[in-house]
């Protein structure tokens, strides 16, 4: 069996066509952040019985990590590693392509989005986004994923026939000093731009990683959540709260309760941002 070692260079594209649909590629080359770092990893087949496929992720020779799966398999189209402990990996399996992350040196992965079967790019944004750019023909469409471990959207063309500008929120900065990120996608024989405006906002890995300072519950809620921790009782503290496209759908000053109503919101996933005078934290929340 072959051993793959990740490349040093980001591949900006993979020739797949699908209903004659095809990957130009990033106007922007990834900037020079992804390195090796010691990992590798190995595709088997029949890992785990006659019909299956899997994968072992290995650093500096050593296993670190094992999937598996009995029917329809899976295995590591690309691996990504930022620094010794954060890595991202894009996994091929049946239900199409997942992006996976780490922080703790891949032992374990934490999914943060997916797409449709037909791989055409990706592009890492920074340590918390990227976007995945997918295709299909069942329908004929172009996804454009924004993947994250704090929230994600699924931008869908079913036309692939006009250039389209889409502003987007993303939580930090850009590895590169970009503002936007442009795709383009070939249909037949015309050129389809997909200009991705960020709407930045500044986040530290120490402020959505600072997760234990409060604690939150219920979480999944319905009507209330409440946020324990007697320091934002004691200055002027607020509460936002950011739906997946980043849009800000609730702001809350916290004076003599730390109770908060959030029955008014949709059903999904949310952000919520925590800022005090010292500190400034986020959270996922689940509205029921």
């Amino acid at each position: 069996m072959k051993r793959f070692i990740l490349s040093l260079i980001f591949v900006g594209f993979i020739s797949k066509m699908i209903a004659q649909i095809s990957f130009i590629g990033f106007d922007q080359t990834q900037c020079g952040i992804i390195i090796n770092n010691g990992y590798t990893f190995e595709n088997i087949s029949m890992m785990c019985g006659s019909h299956s496929s899997g994968y072992k992720i290995y650093k500096d020779g050593n296993e670190v990590y094992e999937k598996c799966i009995e029917f329809g398999g899976c295995s590591v189209f690309q691996l990504q590693f930022i620094n010794d402990t954060t890595g991202f990996l894009i996994e091929s399996n049946p239900n199409g392509h997942t992006v996976y992350k780490t922080n703790n040196s891949g032992t374990s992965w934490t999914a943060i989005g997916g797409g449709t079967p037909t791989l055409l790019g990706f592009y890492l944004v920074n340590s918390n986004t990227g976007y995945l750019v997918t295709t299909w023909d069942s329908p004929k469409a172009v996804y454009i994923t924004r993947v994250s471990d704090i929230n994600q959207r699924i931008i869908t063309d079913n036309q692939i026939t006009n250039d389209t500008i889409i502003s987007d929120t993303i939580f930090g900065n850009p590895f590169c000093s970009i503002n936007a990120l442009n795709i383009k996608i070939k249909n037949v024989n015309d050129t389809v731009n997909y200009k991705i405006e960020f709407n930045l906002i500044p986040l530290t890995v120490s402020d959505y990683q600072r997760n234990n300072s409060f604690n939150i519950f219920p979480n999944p809620a319905k009507d209330f959540i409440e946020i324990d921790n007697k320091e934002i009782q004691l200055c002027d503290s607020y509460i936002r709260i950011y739906n997946n496209i980043g849009d800000i759908v609730k702001v809350h000053k916290i004076k003599d309760t730390s109770k908060l109503y959030i029955g008014d919101l949709k059903t999904g996933v949310y952000l919520l941002e925590i800022s005090t005078k010292d500190t400034k934290a986020f959270y996922k929340i689940v509205k029921n």
